[in-house]
């Protein structure tokens, strides 16, 4: 059953594919948000402050951090847009539980890492250790396999799986056939 094995890790790889993808949107979109509503960005000096030096006579030069503010404001909600539609997929592949945290963990990771690179932020040792949990938390939940041969994703989704593994809705199995066909 090598095949099916390797057909199964590439349809996860698709379903995490979607949430890590929303959760990677959620973050440019804080960055853009950040830019828009703080005055102070590097953004927004780097811009006005070329402008002050290419165009000295202009004094419209202050506005230039304006326009930087209101293209951001613009951006943040398109790329909303665009991750709200990909975390919707997210949930149709991968089930609630598994696409939020997903999602949370990558937006929670790339917004540190972008604080640091893109605004200079400084990250403490505690926040470090607090992101691996995280990340070590979302690996838990996502991957590997349960004892009983069924995926440990699916028992988290909310399946109504009791202690023994045996499933207390009788629709959940017909949702899980139906949802391997799909597969």
């Amino acid at each position: 059953m090598p095949g099916a094995d390797k057909h199964a890790a590439i349809i996860a790889i698709e379903n995490h594919g979607y949430s890590v993808a929303s959760g990677a949107l959620a973050c440019f979109a804080s960055v853009l948000g950040k830019v828009a509503f703080d005055g102070d960005t590097p953004f927004q000096v780097q811009a006005t402050s070329a402008c002050e030096e290419h165009f000295p006579e202009l004094a419209l030069c202050n506005t230039v951090g304006r326009l930087v503010q209101g293209a951001s404001l613009a951006g943040m909600f398109m790329v909303n847009a665009v991750m709200l539609s990909t975390f919707l997929k997210a949930l149709q592949m991968s089930g609630s539980t598994v696409a939020t945290v997903t999602n949370f963990s990558t937006n929670f990771v790339l917004s540190g890492i972008s604080g640091r690179m893109v605004f200079g932020e400084r990250l403490p040792a505690l926040w470090f250790f607090g992101a691996s949990l995280v990340v070590s938390g979302v690996v838990l939940l996502t991957g590997g396999s349960s004892p009983e041969g069924g995926k440990t994703s699916e028992r988290i989704k909310g399946e109504g799986l009791t202690s023994t593994g045996q499933s207390t809705h009788s629709s959940s199995r017909k949702t899980t056939k139906d949802r391997e066909k799909r597969d």
